[in-house]
C-alpha cells in the first residue's frame, strides 16, 4: 500500500546550513587565499555554521555566505636581553586581526563536489 506523500516539505534553514557544512567537510574542496602569516587551522575553524550570515537556495544547490576573523602574523619582537640576572624575555609575535568572507556552494546532487571560497573583505 503506497502512502500519499507531500510534494514538498519544509526544512529549517539551520538544518540546510548544517547539511551543507557537513557535506563540504566530508567531500568538499577548499579555496583559501595565500597567506604566510596565518595558520590554515584558522580558516578551517572559521568555516563553521555559527559564522553563516546568509543563505541562497537555487535549483542546483545551496550557497551559504559567512564571515570570520583570523590573526595574521605581521612581525616579531625579538627575545629580550639577559643582563646576567633573571629569565630572558621570550620573543613575541605581532598579529593583526583580518576579516574574512566565505561562500560555500553545496549542490543537491551527491555526485557533484561541494566547494568553499574564502577571501578578504
Amino acid at each position: 500500500m503506497k502512502k500519499d506523500l507531500p510534494e514538498t516539505v519544509e526544512v529549517p534553514t539551520e538544518d540546510i546550513i548544517e547539511w551543507a557544512f557537513e557535506n563540504v567537510n566530508e567531500h568538499g574542496e577548499f579555496d583559501f587565499p595565500t597567506m604566510d602569516g596565518v595558520d590554515s587551522d584558522q580558516f578551517f575553524d572559521g568555516i563553521h555554521p555559527s559564522n553563516a550570515t546568509d543563505i541562497e537556495i537555487h535549483d542546483n544547490g545551496v550557497i551559504v555566505y559567512g564571515r570570520f576573523s583570523v590573526h595574521e602574523a605581521v612581525g616579531r619582537i625579538p627575545a629580550g636581553p639577559n643582563r646576567g640576572y633573571g629569565p630572558i624575555n621570550p620573543p613575541e609575535t605581532i598579529t593583526e586581526k583580518r576579516e574574512m568572507a566565505f561562500d560555500l556552494f553545496c549542490p543537491w546532487s551527491l555526485y557533484d563536489v561541494a566547494a568553499v571560497h574564502v577571501e578578504w573583505y
